[in-house]
């Protein structure tokens, strides 16, 4: 049975499963509109390449209107990343070693 939305793209698993769970049939327009955003924001959250910003188009019988760019709020401030390694020292077992040796013929320096 087909389905009255779509997503594709590489964000597309995560829009799809959003517009999935709360697509309700005779939605409101507005309902509508953040049900999409909502859906958009997902796919650009868990994918790096979906840039930082998305548009949107509402179509009416005789009426088109496009929306954008919107930046989602997480475009907008850096998440916190947290660098803190939590295992101990000699904790991970190392399965195996090997030691490659190589000759530097030319090097820069890239400090700055």
């Amino acid at each position: 049975m087909a389905k009255p939305f779509a997503a594709q793209g590489s964000g597309s698993y995560a829009a799809i499963s959003i517009l999935e769970r709360d697509f309700k049939a005779g939605m409101s327009e507005e309902d509508a509109v953040n049900l999409v955003q909502r859906a958009l924001h997902a796919g650009m959250h868990g994918d790096n390449a979906s840039g930082n910003s998305l548009n949107l188009v509402v179509m009416r019988p005789g009426k088109t209107e496009f929306r954008g760019p919107i930046v989602p709020d997480f475009c907008k401030q850096p998440e916190p990343v947290d660098l803190t390694y939590k295992f101990k020292t000699g904790s991970t077992k190392v399965l195996k070693r090997k030691t490659i040796k190589f000759d530097v013929i030319e090097s820069m320096d890239v400090s700055h």
